[in-house]
């Protein structure tokens, strides 16, 4: 039996080698005041960064997902972008659609698919276009750049000055339509003042008013409906509290009954943390490839239910690990040292992590690199031992 779960680690490992999704490469910048910049002479497929100013020269093949203080994206990208920041520049074009969360947000390039944006400030320019539909909510919208798709906005101040396919549905206290404003759509919006349109503004569609009797934000841009807003933060608290309670549960349960192999997993993590990550992520995606062609072969239906089932079990012990490595490596930022495994760490972890997993787009990337890296440091393991057997 422990040949064939060694037999089963080996296939993956070759199918796994003979795959593009090798390519994904990490670079980090954790420390103070630390910098990454991916330089345009580079060749890279799927990028994840973070740090604290991200500067993206090079072209990305495939995919790219961001975390960062101010974060400049200048080459273009094949498929998809996800980043989350305090100031996003964005004027590399994008293949696939956008998913931004920052507090000030500028895009000046061509996007093929939807863009998806939370800010405090949103400006894109003449110079953008989005292929598919937009979707931003943000104290200030200022939209410059051509619509093919349809709008979604809600804002203080909401500004259009372009040309919009589809139809706009808007919430804001002040609606501004510019000289350049085409709306060929339909316009469905709700304002405590009607839209103030300039004289070369058009809509060619139907225009659906809703008069609100007081503005939804503040001066600042904060919401403003008492009732609106407590709905949201009951709904935003008990989210947090349900992946509290259930981050708590699984890691002191780990901790409690399997706290030698936990010993395991941090000290390969201690020493391996970022390769680790590169392998649980490409696993991820690998091990349920090799089932499916293990499947379709003569004597591969048992191995490709043997190799879900090692899935499965790493996945879960994976899950239940990420919030303590997390909390191991909060101490050790802080103290500079490494920390010993105890309540301590398990407490510490699952109370940050859940409450980092609550913010759009930079939460659940920070928690996905610390599933990745258990992932791949109980593989390892596992890996490892039954070669010795």
């Amino acid at each position: 039996m422990k040949r064939l779960f060694a037999f089963l680690f080996f296939l993956s490992s070759l199918i796994l080698n003979s795959t593009p999704a090798q390519a994904a490469e990490f670079r980090t910048g954790f420390k103070e005041n630390e910098n990454v910049t991916v330089a345009a002479s580079e060749k890279l497929s799927n990028l994840y960064a973070a740090g604290n100013l991200l500067t993206i020269d090079a072209d990305i093949a495939k995919s790219l997902y961001l975390g960062g203080k101010t974060i400049n994206i200048n080459g273009d990208v094949e498929d998809d972008l996800k980043a989350g920041g305090e100031t996003i520049l964005v004027k590399g074009n994008v293949g696939g659609s956008v998913h931004l969360g920052g507090g000030t947000v500028v895009i000046d390039s061509e996007i093929a698919d939807d863009l998806f944006v939370g800010a405090g400030t949103l400006t894109i320019s003449s110079a953008a276009k989005i292929g598919g539909g937009f979707y931003a909510g943000a104290g200030t919208v200022d939209l410059q750049a051509p619509v093919v798709g349809d709008a979604f906005i809600g804002g203080k101040k909401v500004i259009i000055n372009s040309t919009i396919t589809g139809d706009v549905k808007v919430e804001a206290d002040e609606l501004v339509l510019g000289d350049k404003a085409v709306l060929k759509g339909d316009l469905t919006y709700s304002s405590p003042r009607e839209v103030e349109m300039a004289d070369n503004a058009t809509i060619s569609g139907v225009v659906d008013y809703k008069k609100l009797d007081q503005e939804r934000f503040g001066s600042q841009g904060k919401f403003e409906n008492k009732e609106v807003a407590s709905i949201f933060g009951a709904f935003a608290v008990g989210t947090w509290m349900m992946k509290l309670v259930g981050a708590l549960v699984s890691s002191f349960t780990i901790f409690l009954l399997l706290i030698k192999l936990l010993k395991n997993s941090s000290k390969e993590l201690s020493t391996n943390f970022w390769s680790n990550a590169v392998m649980g992520f490409t696993l991820m995606i690998m091990l349920p490839i090799a089932s499916i062609i293990l499947f379709f072969t003569i004597f591969g239906i048992w191995l490709s239910g043997l190799n879900l089932i090692v899935y499965g079990l790493l996945m879960m012990l994976a899950k239940a690990t990420a919030s303590i490595i997390f909390g191991l490596w909060l101490m050790k930022l802080f103290t500079k040292k490494n920390a010993e495994l105890s309540w301590q760490p398990v407490l510490l972890g699952a109370l940050v992590l859940s409450t980092i997993s609550m913010i759009p787009v930079l939460g659940g990337l920070v928690c996905f690199v610390f599933l990745t890296a258990s992932f791949g440091s109980y593989y390892q393991m596992l890996y490892k031992y039954l070669l010795k057997k």
